[in-house]
């Protein structure tokens, strides 16, 4: 389901492997320090590094630059945007994704976000908080809908929502989003 091409580039592992292990599972004592990578989609670049286990993979992500056409899935936006000064840590545990920080400009303000993806769970659940600060209103108007009424000024957005995300059928979020 994704509507882009994704390639990895520049790939270097560096992987601590014991030879001899008093552990049933050969992956167990596997080391990962570090991973660097290139996630390229579209024309917008992601640099990814990361250290840690098969099991537990701490990952820290970079972009100076990712528009909103390069997205992995579909926006319904009218006007392109783009999120400059990306920054973004998470941990993956299996099916479970802990999205420590995610920090980003977009629309002239500051994104800052954090959230757990439960892959474990059937459906998968979401929850997600974080802060949208001293965006321009009439940028953000203009890519989501055209429309004839013009809005000025600065805006602030708070949210904490959480539920479940089903394969068919619209998510299911529920929790309080704040704009003024």
């Amino acid at each position: 389901g994704l509507t882009k091409p994704v390639e990895l580039n520049h790939i270097q592992v560096h992987l601590a492997v014991p030879f001899f292990s008093k552990e049933q599972s050969a992956i167990s004592g596997v080391r990962i320090d570090p991973l660097t990578l290139d996630i390229q989609v579209g024309g917008s670049m992601i640099h990814l590094s990361g250290k840690g286990t098969p099991e537990r993979l701490h990952l820290v992500g970079e972009s100076s630059d990712f528009s909103s056409q390069d997205f992995l899935l579909p926006l319904f936006v009218q006007h392109p945007f783009s999120l400059e000064q990306i920054h973004f840590e998470a941990v993956l545990q299996g099916a479970l994704i802990d999205g420590a920080s995610l920090n980003a400009n977009v629309f002239k303000g500051s994104l800052e976000a954090q959230g757990i993806w439960d892959g474990t769970s059937s459906p998968p659940r979401l929850s997600l908080q974080g802060n949208f600060k001293h965006f321009a209103v009439e940028p953000l108007v203009e890519a989501i809908r055209s429309s004839p009424v013009r809005l000025t000024g600065t805006g602030e957005l708070h949210w904490s929502v959480e539920g479940s995300l089903p394969s068919s059928g619209q998510p299911n979020l529920h929790g309080p989003v704040r704009l003024k």
